[in-house]
């Protein structure tokens, strides 16, 4: 069996692909239910959603509808078309953010976090084995305008729980708006902590912190 999205090899009953997050939909995954009973409550959505911390989505979520309202305008001096293509860009500007969703995902049968496993965009998608997990930290965390690297999002305050790897770019970062529910994957990842006997527990600090000392946080880990 392999995965339709990215090709990978896959074992028989697998849930999600390990290799792009993909939810697999095989005859034997449909007969059981839409979720299997591993995974079933180990998955969280982002409560109130920006895209702060994500640089992945910053384009999906702004750029896209920008280029299409600006195109719009442009292709409109010459069709009609042009008009509608700029009321898609100024809709999908107003409600992406609604209707895109973050989650975050403990497959158990698969020891394995899956960032946004329900995406059809591959590029949004995330894996990591717990197994090559060496921190578990929550951080609150201050993003302004003009910081670096998130210079381009969201500004404001986030609850970010960050799943470190040893080769950072694996690492896992999911951001929880303030008024979010990142409280709600505690639970979750204390479960795979202890299921998995690895000896990790998870980092919380409540104080408020700037995004370069954060960073700074990461880059010295």
């Amino acid at each position: 069996m392999f995965c339709k999205n990215c090709g990978n090899k896959l074992t028989e009953g697998t849930a999600f692909c390990p290799n792009c997050g993909n939810a697999v939909r095989s005859s034997a995954f449909q007969t059981t239910s839409s979720m299997t009973s591993n995974t079933t409550g180990n998955e969280v959505f982002v409560r109130g959603f920006k895209c702060a911390g994500n640089g992945m989505y910053y384009a999906f979520c702004y750029f896209a509808p920008i280029a299409l309202l600006v195109l719009g305008i442009y292709i409109a001096q010459y069709t009609n078309f042009g008009l509608f293509l700029a009321l898609v860009g100024f809709l999908a500007a107003i409600f992406i953010k609604k209707i895109f969703k973050q989650s975050i995902l403990y497959d158990e049968s698969q020891q394995t976090f899956f960032y946004n496993a329900h995406s059809h965009l591959p590029f949004t998608m995330k894996s990591l084995s717990i197994a090559d997990v060496k921190s578990i930290r929550l951080r609150y965390v201050k993003v302004g305008f003009g910081t670096s690297k998130v210079s381009l999002n969201d500004p404001g305050k986030y609850h970010v729980i960050s799943l470190d790897a040893e080769n950072s770019e694996k690492s896992i970062k999911v951001w929880f708006p303030k008024d979010g529910n990142a409280e709600e994957f505690i639970p979750v990842l204390e479960k795979a902590i202890q299921t998995s006997g690895k000896s990790l527990s998870v980092d919380k600090k409540d104080e408020l912190i700037k995004w370069a000392d954060f960073e700074t946080e990461l880059n010295n880990a």
